[in-house]
């Protein structure tokens, strides 16, 4: 009896060793939950504790995945934005909606249509006025669609040679132009045939033309034109005539409005006027020149001068350089800057600046090659680089830039001394002969600190 008890003993001692080991194991597995869940654990070692936990085991708090952290962001910012225009807002806040819209609006929502319109002065700050005005314009546009329409058609059958040559002229371009939009999109795709798209951006830019006989229509407008007719276009049901009307409509004010901003740019007559495209080109130049001396001396010695790659990029807003989702992104800081279109020479300055390494040992077919077929880039980095070419630049250097033409005419015309009979014009000229010796001289000054940085060769 004694040695049954002996051995039943032995038995049991051995059977808790065995079970001691066993769950020794099982609490050093991690505890994970099924993939399935959206929720994962990481187990009583986790540093993060209950305040509820006793002390003996502390709980571990349950880890948010990556992908519902971003969406409880993006449902944050949405807010943001909706907050910012909220109808119970009785007169809403340019500087807080440029504030925003700078920071890029969010792809996954309305917001963009009501953000741009605002932008562009087609919407009033004024949330009451909102309906009155959409109803007003709407009603005017298909008016003038109305009126033009006959006439557009006609003009499309008559020949070239005729009394109505110019607007006959303006609609053949028109219909060319319309066919290279973007033929990559399946919105602007029209080999298919005219779509209901195809008619709206014909109508949209005739009527443009006619109401402003002194620019008609210009090439390229069709390329400013399609940013806005995609975004107006995004909130309108696809099967929903009269939506697609009022987009129609909306993006012709919206399209008017930018238009009246850079107009100047298509009229030649303009050009050397201080709003004209050799202004806004000597302020590229300008802004290159002073922060990247060693680039652009290198360029002008190649022949490489600034006007002949970035005419397009200033002229299209550097609408063609990108895939349209990183134009819509880009055009959110462009027209959110209150400075409109300075952040803009300072993003096409930060590309030029970006690929600076191949541009230094490209000859001039390579580097012109490269800069009109820019290669894909990280937009968020460019961005951020033209930030940071604004906070380091003073606005009086844009402001006192030299037009390219007459910078051009100085650097290859002989030294002149003017007399004192125009004072006031002397002094201008004495003003922008400084400002670019202090460019040159903070250049050379830049120089030094790096090099004494690096110290001796």
């Amino acid at each position: 009896m004694l040695l049954w008890n002996l051995h039943q003993r032995t038995l049991l001692l051995l059977f808790a060793r065995l079970l001691a080991v066993h769950l020794n194991r099982i609490e050093q597995q991690p505890r994970t939950l099924p993939d399935s869940s959206p929720l994962s654990s990481e187990g009583c070692s986790s540093t993060s504790e209950s305040k509820n936990s006793s002390p003996g085991c502390s709980m571990a708090t349950p880890a948010m995945p990556s992908h519902m952290k971003n969406c409880t962001k993006s449902s944050q910012r949405i807010a943001l934005f909706e907050e910012a225009i909220s109808p119970t807002l009785e007169t809403l806040s340019l500087t807080r909606i440029r504030e925003l819209a700078f920071q890029g609006i969010p792809d996954m929502s309305n917001l963009r249509p009501l953000y741009w319109k605002i932008l562009l002065d087609f919407l009033p700050l004024d949330r009451s006025q909102w309906a009155t005005t959409l109803f007003e314009k709407r009603k005017s546009y298909c008016s003038w669609r109305v009126e033009f329409d006959l006439e557009m058609k006609t003009l499309t059958e008559l020949p070239s040679v005729s009394p109505l040559a110019p607007d006959k002229l303006a609609i053949d371009e028109i219909i060319k132009d319309i066919t290279r939009t973007s033929p990559h999109l399946q919105l602007f795709n029209f080999t298919s045939g005219e779509t209901v798209h195809y008619h709206a951006l014909k109508h949209i830019l005739f009527i443009f033309a006619k109401l402003n006989p002194g620019i008609r229509y210009v090439q390229g407008m069709n390329a400013i034109l399609a940013p806005l007719y995609y975004v107006c276009t995004s909130e309108a049901g696809k099967d929903d005539p009269e939506a697609l009307l009022n987009a129609e409509a909306d993006t012709f004010f919206c399209f008017s409005g930018l238009m009246a901003e850079v107009m100047d740019h298509f009229i030649k007559s303009m050009d050397s006027s201080s709003v004209g495209v050799h202004k806004t080109l000597g302020k590229l130049d300008a802004l290159l020149e002073f922060h990247d001396y060693e680039l652009w001396t290198t360029l002008e010695s190649k022949g490489l001068t600034i006007e002949l790659y970035t005419l397009r990029w200033i002229l299209l807003l550097v609408s063609q350089e990108f895939e349209l989702p990183d134009v819509l992104r880009l055009w959110d800081s462009f027209l959110a800057d209150a400075n409109r279109f300075d952040f803009m020479l300072y993003f096409c300055c930060a590309m030029i600046i970006n690929v600076r390494d191949e541009l230094l040992i490209g000859d001039f077919p390579s580097n012109m090659f490269l800069l009109q077929n820019y290669p894909p880039m990280e937009l968020n980095t460019l961005l951020q680089q033209a930030a940071e070419l604004r906070d380091n630049t003073d606005p009086l250097l844009l402001k006192n830039a030299i037009p390219l033409n007459q910078k051009r005419e100085e650097d290859f015309s002989p030294t002149r001394h003017d007399t004192g009979s125009d004072s006031e014009e002397s002094s201008d000229s004495d003003t922008q002969t400084i400002t670019r010796t202090l460019m040159k001289v903070a250049h050379i000054t830049k120089g030094k600190k790096k090099a004494s940085k690096k110290g001796p060769p």
